[in-house]
């Protein structure tokens, strides 16, 4: 016995399929837009730039093994703009010969800082600021 379907489950299928089409459609949509905003992410080279243009530490250093407190400190910084941004910790630590590990260990430290308090670290706090908005003037 064959089952036959009727004019009204033709019209709900119909139906049914035109409403995924549109759904589908409005997800590409907002899909492309994402992408449109995630190609705006400011590059590892123009996040360095910025941190060297304020702090006045040269890439040569930033990338070098010297644990100096201001070169450190630049390095920090760095760490956690480029981490903001979406940067892997591979990838922000390849940047000035690091890796994942140290990246992830600074930007929690950086973080936890920022998160007691402008008291705690006012020097830190400026210093991002200043960065981010030379960056800001890039975008």
């Amino acid at each position: 016995m064959m089952d036959f379907i009727t004019q009204a489950q033709k019209i709900a299928i119909f139906d049914y399929l035109n409403e995924a089409g549109q759904i589908t459609h409005r997800v590409i949509q907002e899909a492309e837009e994402r992408t449109e905003a995630w190609v705006e992410v400011l590059t590892l080279e123009e996040i360095l730039e910025a941190v060297t243009e304020v702090l006045f530490v040269p890439v040569k250093d930033i990338e070098s093994p010297s644990r100096n407190f201001h070169i450190n400190f630049a390095r920090k910084c760095y760490y956690y703009l480029a981490r903001n941004e979406g940067h892997t910790y591979s990838n922000v630590g390849a940047r000035v010969n690091r890796d994942a590990q140290t990246v992830n260990k600074m930007v929690k430290t950086v973080g936890e800082s920022i998160a007691s308090g402008p008291a705690q670290d006012t020097y830190m706090l400026a210093a991002l600021t200043k960065i981010q908005q030379v960056l800001a003037e890039k975008k």
